[in-house]
């Protein structure tokens, strides 16, 4: 088996939204489309900072109702998650394409940063940070996007914003949300919405439908005239979105088994069509489907210190939302004969011990969890006082390389493996766990790179670094980060690596977020340090979390000098 294993549907706790009203839905969006077309930049910038102080409004209750879904207490560290998964990401989207629109407005182009041309050729735009504020309270980390070899300085803002650069009739989309992190479906929606221009029917996941009254509060500038409208429901209700006639595009988050079932229907025949490849709807789709996320560790001189905080990197990356991310660490690829893998394996295990268990909320986790763990051919230790539901986390250190169903099997649980890779020297070990990454492990959407700034001094070592990110196809490659961190950055594309096919759609299709709005990018390349002087707010031990993530999000809806010393003083107390 490759790709995600099956996710059952949640049950629904928040009735259907009946045909008949999903079919007026659809027509109301359809009779829109012009309005939204002839919609000024102006006021879309107004309409968006309206939707930035409409979220903040409700921003409080809506972390309260994720909390109560996920079985977390909102005056503990871990609800940090819910504000920065939730309304801080939502309101950062928000504030950046209003941003970009601004700067559209006045220049006829959006901003960019520092332009480098790479030994190849290629072009590499800077996206991070992107102001003041950025590099105040996330000091080290840079962002960029890789774009493909027809794209140069010279016709760069060619290849931007092509909806306000060549407009296009807009049309009606369908936006099949996901059910893990609270502020995918509704930037999801905005995408589409803002940066390709349509009108978007949002359908939520049963598992989030909890978010139903929060998102119609948030983003009631847009519902109310007629450009956005929410449905819930099952698959049922989105299979019948999907295939109204006014229906023209659709994103899905979610996984690959979904896609194949909307593109080509369930069951044998669906199988068939897949085979033969013959969708049932001919349609544009685009989508963001998981991955088999792979970190591969370079040895190097570390101390014990540097061995502690990269085990708390690495257990984080799992250990972020119950482990039910699609970018959840979830392959350590370490160097079988470094001195230090033990070490490093063990110091992950005590820093799992530390990190609360939580409750496996996601339909049908606790059989993948052993189904995963049935398939792996090493012995799984548990982690973090696993109780009932709260299954803790699993590590299964040792598992050989030519386990190839380890590798292509996404769990969407709260387990991950450790893999050791025989090479001569330190260099062939990464050329050898990049071609592991692109032909033995699942998914396109992200890799990391944990690399000590000392083997960096090494010319040979920092160039094959600079290999390893160009060769590594994936959508995302983040070096001494967890490769979330580029989803949250929200200026660089979120979506697999170029180039799949409906037959074999892997992590999927077409990027989001990409607030800077380039028409085609080839990856997003995070670099932070390989030391934070400060514990990211993201780490699982983070004392602190829940109020410094809360900060965080009324300084990304007010900015100041007030929430900036707030979230600086409270992250400091981590």
């Amino acid at each position: 088996m490759t790709g995600t294993l099956a996710i059952p549907e949640a049950a629904h706790q928040i009735p259907d939204t009946p045909k008949e009203d999903l079919d007026r839905m659809v027509h109301s969006l359809a009779g829109a489309r012009r309005r939204w077309e002839a919609t000024p930049i102006g006021v879309r910038v107004a309409m968006l900072e309206a939707a930035m102080k409409d979220t903040h409004a409700v921003a409080g209750d809506w972390v309260e109702a994720a909390c109560r879904a996920k079985g977390i207490r909102p005056n503990k560290p871990e609800a940090g998650q819910e504000w920065q998964g939730g309304p801080a990401l939502l309101i950062r989207n928000l504030r950046l394409l209003a941003r970009t629109l601004r700067s559209i407005e006045a220049k006829g182009h959006p901003p960019v940063g520092r332009l480098t041309t790479r030994a190849d050729g290629t072009l590499a735009v800077g996206v991070f940070p992107t102001d003041m504020m950025d590099r105040a309270l996330y000091a080290g980390i840079r962002g960029e996007v890789w774009l493909p070899p027809q794209v140069t300085k010279d016709n760069l803002f060619e290849h931007m914003a092509a909806a306000y650069r060549r407009p296009t009739s807009a049309s009606v989309c369908v936006v099949l949300g996901a059910g893990n992190i609270s502020s995918i479906a509704p930037m999801d929606a905005l995408y589409k919405l803002v940066v390709e221009n349509r009108v978007v029917a949002l359908k939520l996941n049963p598992v989030s439908a909890y978010l139903g009254p929060f998102l119609e509060q948030a983003l009631k500038v847009f519902i109310d005239a007629g450009f956005l409208a929410i449905a819930q429901g099952g698959a049922e209700v989105g299979e019948y979105l999907i295939t109204r006639d006014v229906v023209e595009t659709i994103h899905i988050t979610g996984s690959d088994k979904s896609h194949d079932a909307i593109v080509y229907g369930g069951g044998e025949e669906g199988a068939v069509r897949k085979q033969h490849g013959q969708p049932r709807l001919d349609k544009p789709i685009t989508s963001e489907l998981g991955n088999v996320t792979p970190v591969i560790v370079v040895p190097g001189p570390w101390s014990d210190s540097d061995l502690r905080h990269q085990a708390e990197n690495l257990a984080s990356g799992l250990t972020h939302n119950a482990g039910f991310n699609c970018i959840a660490n979830r392959v350590l690829i370490t160097h079988e004969s470094w001195d230090l893998r033990q070490p490093l394996i063990d110091g992950v295990r005590a820093k799992l011990d530390r990190i609360p268990s939580r409750e496996a909320y996601y339909p049908g986790a606790l059989d993948r969890l052993q189904a995963y763990i049935d398939t792996v051919e090493s012995e799984p230790t548990r982690h973090g006082k696993a109780s009932g539901t709260a299954p803790g986390w699993t590590l299964l250190a040792g598992t050989p390389p030519e386990n190839t169903a380890a590798f292509q099997t996404e769990c969407f649980a709260p387990a991950f493996v450790e893999t050791a890779i025989a090479a001569p020297s330190p260099i062939e070990f990464l050329e050898r766990a990049v071609a592991f990454c692109n032909e033995t492990v699942w998914g396109t959407l992200g890799a990391g790179i944990v690399v000590h700034p000392e083997s960096m001094k090494d010319p040979a070592m920092a160039a094959a670094v600079d290999r390893a990110i160009a060769d590594l196809r994936y959508g995302t490659v983040a070096v001494n980060l967890w490769p979330a961190v580029t989803y949250a950055m929200v200026t660089t594309p979120w979506g697999a690596y170029p180039g799949h096919t409906f037959q074999s759609i892997g992590s999927g299709r077409g990027v989001v977020h990409n607030a800077l709005m380039f028409d085609a990018p080839l990856k997003a390349v995070a670099i932070g340090p390989f030391r934070s002087l400060i514990k990211p707010p993201w780490f699982g031990t983070h004392r602190t979390a829940h109020r410094t993530l809360a900060a965080l999000t009324d300084l990304e809806a007010q900015g100041g000098v007030g929430p900036l010393l707030r979230t600086a003083v409270h992250a400091v107390r981590g």
